[in-house]
């Protein structure tokens, strides 16, 4: 077993040579103890030789528990394993059938106890993420928007950490995707508010590998194969994250399309107009291309409330954005620009286009009574409007002329476009 040590000995140094010669890999090591790791590995094959398992574990577990805490990538280590055999399997001294097998279970044990004391750390800042997570579920108020799509996840994988920690190889939690808890909302529908067809089908594949990664854990816990379990642990909570933020996505843009939606009329809002105006403005101030804005104010809006009440004052402004989107072009935008104002911008479009689309709005208005509550309404509007080529020194200039235009058309009898 002597010339065991030594070779072991002489192919560490080899190994470690190679770690401090190597530009990348030098500067994972420069900033710790490089020669704590050194003593560990080294004593951890020294105890194994001599046929003290129990200490050797300690030793690697040490290795593992320093390359996690010192953000060392945990590859390197299985890299300098295959190192060490690669140099090992060069020496025909340890050719034979006898120091072939040793060295074999000899490596294994070291990836293996490695890959331990590296997996208690990491689940263990996992478990501490996961547990402030359902802290924030059940918080007064549930201030977490994804409480409600994710928690029951959370708890399954709460108790799958619980079962690793404890090495319990009987599963505490359901391995079938499609039965456990997260599952049954997705195929009851429950998730179909915020996702779509192909959202939805991404997700169930990204929790359909989580539930195969769970799977494969405890296969990897009944052998007490830690390296497997290890990879497969990153494997799963790579996947965990990849559905949490699939589902947050979506989420979002979800919510930010509902912010910028009126939610009466469902037209764009004032804060969806800023950005979408803004846009056009610098556009075409480098095209050159010309565009419209035109500010319509429905005609002696008060009345109809004071006469009718403010619920049929809703549905008269519901079917007035109706109908304005339904004689504009594909390329056009309209607002709520507030109460009973819209704002409506003619991309690509002179003064003499923008008059003929303006004067399709105004009619369409007119065209027949809006229906409410069984009340037929009689409706018009004013329209004030102005172009880029007018020369506004900046956008609001531009909203303000639109706004100058429609005061007159008020003023010289309404029911009219003035541009």
């Amino acid at each position: 077993m002597n010339v065991l040590k030594e070779k072991i000995d002489l192919a560490l140094k080899y190994v470690y040579n190679y770690y401090l010669n190597d530009d990348y890999m030098y500067r994972f090591f420069k900033g710790i103890s490089f020669k704590d790791i050194q003593h560990y590995i080294n004593t951890g094959f020294k105890r194994y030789i001599s046929g003290d398992t129990n200490e050797a574990k300690r030793y690697f577990f040490k290795v593992g528990d320093t390359f996690y805490k010192e953000n060392v990538p945990f590859s390197f280590f299985y890299d300098s394993i295959n190192k060490l055999r690669y140099y090992l399997s060069k020496d025909e001294t340890l050719n034979c059938a006898e120091y072939v097998d040793k060295l074999e279970d000899m490596t294994y044990f070291a990836e293996n106890t490695f890959s331990y004391g590296y997996l208690v750390n990491l689940m263990k800042n996992d478990k501490d993420w996961i547990r402030e997570e359902l802290r924030i579920f059940k918080g007064k108020g549930n201030v977490s928007i994804l409480s409600g799509y994710v928690k029951d996840h959370f708890i399954w994988l709460n108790k799958l950490l619980e079962d690793i920690k404890k090495l319990r190889s009987k599963p505490s939690i359901e391995l079938n995707p499609n039965i456990c808890e997260f599952g049954k909302k997705i195929n009851n529908g429950d998730l179909d508010s915020i996702l779509t067809l192909k959202y939805k089908d991404i997700v169930k594949r990204i929790h359909d590998s989580i539930h195969q990664s769970a799977n494969e854990i405890y296969f990897f816990i009944e052998k007490r194969a830690f390296k497997n379990l290890l990879i497969e642990y990153i494997n799963l909570f790579k996947n965990t994250s990849r559905l949490v933020s699939t589902i947050a996505l979506v989420h979002s843009v979800s919510s930010e399309a509902e912010a910028n939606i009126d939610p009466l009329t469902h037209l764009f809002n004032r804060r969806a107009m800023e950005i979408i105006l803004t846009n056009q403005y610098t556009l075409s101030k480098i095209t050159g291309n010309d565009f419209v804005i035109g500010l319509a104010d429905m005609d002696d809006f008060k009345k109809i409330n004071d006469t009718y009440g403010h619920l049929v004052g809703d549905c008269v402004l519901k079917e007035v954005a109706v109908r304005i989107k339904s004689v504009l072009r594909k390329s056009d935008f309209v607002f709520r620009y507030g109460g009973e104002e819209f704002l409506i911008l003619l991309p690509y479009t002179t003064k003499r286009e923008a008059l003929k689309v303006l004067e399709k709005v105004r009619q369409s208005i007119i065209a027949e009574p809006i229906k409410c509550k069984n009340n037929m309404i009689d409706i018009t509007i004013s329209i004030g409007a102005a172009s880029l080529t007018e020369n506004p020194e900046y956008l609001e200039k531009l909203i303000e002329l639109a706004d100058k235009r429609l005061y007159k058309a008020k003023r010289t009898g309404k029911n009219k476009v003035v541009v």
